[in-house]
């Protein structure tokens, strides 16, 4: 019976420390941060000033790509998701543009080549949350000067589209011209390349509206459109109003502790609710998690509560800037103290659940340990 009792205790205390331990344990999903040279999206990402990546980027993976307000990516050569779903939010803008036909050459002796098709400027699943995207079909190649036929425009979206909120503009890319023939007689001129639509898939949003010229829009009647230009909206974006952190008052902490904050972004229906974190100086790390195991990276992310931890004596300041609108911000001043602390008393708190539930399980192990003795 002793042994039993020992067992018991033994699997209290466990479940306790695991208990105590899961509030602050946290997934936390950061985002990477793309440059020019980024031709391959295999994880969230997001840009942090207008940039162009001037060559075909591949997407490898169903990712999110965050555009934040004022800023503004362009991709030359498209973006090839097929199999794959590339997901764009953020208030910023998006153009992507397919990669032109090559030209037709002089293949035998004033005999003209034809100009190679266009490629798609997207290929895959496009669903937009916020932002504007504005995609354009490759042109066909133009034939060569001997009689050459032009290539054929790509669609700019090879898949289906969805706008939730924010809109697209969407363009077919248009056909090579054919070559003329002069020089000698009998040949014939190139014929011109042909217009692509401009998504080849369905389309899902607020308004869709298609046009053969760019001037005459009518409405789209079902999910499809074998237009050159389509333009869709989905609902209105929300834009961000402002950020607050609680407490916002300086806070004081020693060495080791912490202080939890917590960022709030308004309206609370907000397009786009991700911030990133950032702290100045040495003094202070910042946390997702109470037992500070998880440290917070500068990138956007849903996380909204972290724990800033006194690394040493100093004075640092923890900001919270939206992700969709960085003129919105809040700070907290921290002090950190030469003297330990256990700051916000998460860490007391954990220590005195443990206490609490070893006791009990103590009193238990004890009572039953009697009632054993009882009946013998």
């Amino acid at each position: 019976m002793k042994h039993r009792s020992k067992r018991f205790l033994s699997i209290l205390l466990t479940l306790a420390l695991v208990l105590g331990l899961l509030p602050g344990m946290s997934l936390t999903a950061y985002a990477a941060t793309l440059d020019s040279s980024s031709t391959t999206w295999s994880e969230d990402s997001t840009i942090e000033s207008d940039m162009t990546i001037s060559s075909g980027v591949t997407v490898s993976a169903d990712i999110t790509l965050t555009i934040p307000a004022g800023k503004t990516l362009t991709v030359n050569g498209g973006i090839n998701a097929n199999g794959h779903t590339l997901t764009v939010n953020g208030a910023g803008t998006l153009t992507v543009n397919g990669a032109n036909g090559a030209n037709g050459a002089d293949s035998d002796g004033m005999r003209g080549g034809n100009g190679a098709n266009g490629s798609a400027g997207f290929t895959g699943t496009l669903i937009i949350d916020g932002a504007t995207v504005n995609v354009t079909g490759g042109n066909g190649g133009y034939g060569d000067i001997y009689g050459g036929n032009g290539g054929n425009g790509a669609a700019g979206i090879s898949g289906n589209i969805t706008v939730n909120s924010g809109s697209a503009t969407v363009t077919g890319g248009a056909g090579g011209t054919g070559g003329i023939y002069t020089d000698v007689a009998g040949r014939s001129n190139g014929s011109a390349g042909s217009a692509s639509q401009a998504v080849s898939g369905s389309i899902t949003a607020t308004t869709a509206e298609e046009s053969d010229d760019n001037s005459t829009w009518t409405a789209i009647s079902g999910t499809t459109s074998t237009k050159q230009y389509v333009k869709v909206e989905g609902a209105a974006t929300v834009a961000v109003t402002g950020v607050t952190l609680n407490p916002s008052a300086a806070q004081k902490i020693g060495v080791g502790g912490t202080v939890k904050l917590t960022a709030t972004v308004s309206p609370s229906d907000a397009t786009d609710k991700t911030v990133k974190w950032s702290v100045s100086g040495a003094a202070v790390k910042l946390y997702a998690d109470a037992a500070c195991t998880q440290e917070v990276g500068t990138r956007a992310t849903e996380t909204l509560t972290v724990y800033a931890k006194g690394m040493s004596v100093g004075s640092a300041t923890v900001t919270a800037t939206s992700n969709a609108n960085s003129n919105k911000y809040a700070s907290c001043a921290v002090t950190v103290q030469d003297v330990p602390e256990t700051g916000d008393g998460a860490d007391f708190g954990l220590w005195a659940a443990l206490l609490a539930v070893g006791l009990s399980g103590i009193g238990l192990a004890l009572t039953m340990g009697k009632r054993g003795k009882a009946r013998q």
